[in-house]
């Protein structure tokens, strides 16, 4: 048997081993009663495939969304097509990202998690604007703010303000990017997140 057959056949047995062991952890926790606990089994389980394998990732989440429904269980449904979303959105499946946030948000509404549905807004933007939807992306943005400014939720607050920044200076609309940049700031120093801050700081010495 030459080096080149041995290696490959030593990769497949290794393959087929790791396959096994999956399909050994589904098993079990599919026989999980408990449905609270069988969604953050499965979604520990999930995370495990987030870089390795993100079709196996994919259609965890997937299952997770059905047991959430079955057991009752707004914010894991939510935060798994969340999970679903970001990972489209690592593949630059952008428009279906998009969907995959929005399907979040009405389970966010339900139990009135303000700051994950502006997350879920916030991404929507960020995917519209790499396929081309500026107009999308400001008006998912703001409308995020809009949810953020009177809460206290001010990281993801100067997020948003630094992103709508980000956008106007982009299209160099220095005049709009500017009060952004200035609020950003603002809600960024009461938080200390140094990165919205720097981002703040540089949109603002670029609008000069």
């Amino acid at each position: 048997m030459s080096l080149p057959k041995l290696s490959v056949l030593l990769v497949n047995l290794f393959l087929l081993f790791v396959a096994a062991a999956q399909d050994t952890t589904l098993q079990r926790l599919q026989r999980m009663k408990d449905d609270t606990l069988k969604v953050k089994a499965y979604t520990d389980y999930a995370i495990t495939f987030y870089d390795t394998d993100p079709q196996k990732a994919l259609s965890i989440f997937e299952e997770v969304v059905k047991i959430g429904q079955k057991a009752g269980h707004p914010y894991s449904i939510g935060q798994a097509w969340i999970d679903i979303g970001s990972m489209q959105a690592q593949q630059a499946r952008d428009q279906a990202a998009v969907e995959s946030f929005k399907n979040a948000i009405p389970f966010f509404r339900q139990i009135n998690r303000i700051d994950k549905v502006a997350a879920c807004m916030l991404n929507i933007g960020a995917c519209a604007e790499r396929f081309g939807d500026i107009d999308g992306r400001i008006r998912s943005t703001m409308e995020a703010v809009t949810l953020l400014e009177k809460t206290e939720h001010k990281k993801l607050l100067a997020h948003g303000y630094t992103s709508l920044g980000i956008t106007f200076f982009n299209q160099d609309d220095f005049a709009r990017a500017k009060p952004y940049f200035e609020k950003g700031l603002a809600a960024a120093r009461q938080v200390r997140d140094t990165a919205n801050q720097v981002q703040a700081l540089f949109g603002l010495s670029n609008c000069a």
